[in-house]
């Protein structure tokens, strides 16, 4: 997985603060984050739990193989996120457009 601020947002994760004296906790931190990524990521590929999302990304932007799930994955939680960002929640809704 891509690690950003998008993903980290989608997940709650707070960064360790760059100032932080203890670099060894901070890389601690972020380590242990990704790890969970790389778990999570791996528990929804197992599950299935994309799959058709990840089918009708592959169609509708005529990606290949070589354009993996995981970013795709990447790419649509990072979509999500910025639609967000950008007012498209509204009263507890998604609203596009």
């Amino acid at each position: 997985p891509i690690y950003d601020n998008l993903i980290a947002g989608f997940y709650f994760f707070h960064h360790p603060e760059s100032g932080e004296r203890n670099l060894d906790g901070r890389l601690l931190k972020l380590s242990e984050f990704y790890g969970f990524l790389c778990r999570e990521y791996e528990r929804v590929l197992d599950e299935g739990l994309l799959r058709p999302s990840i089918s009708r990304f592959r169609k509708i932007h005529g990606v290949g193989k070589g354009y993996t799930k995981h970013r795709i994955m990447d790419t649509l939680i990072r979509r999500f996120i910025l639609l967000l960002r950008n007012g498209a929640l509204m009263d507890g809704r998604i609203v596009l457009g």
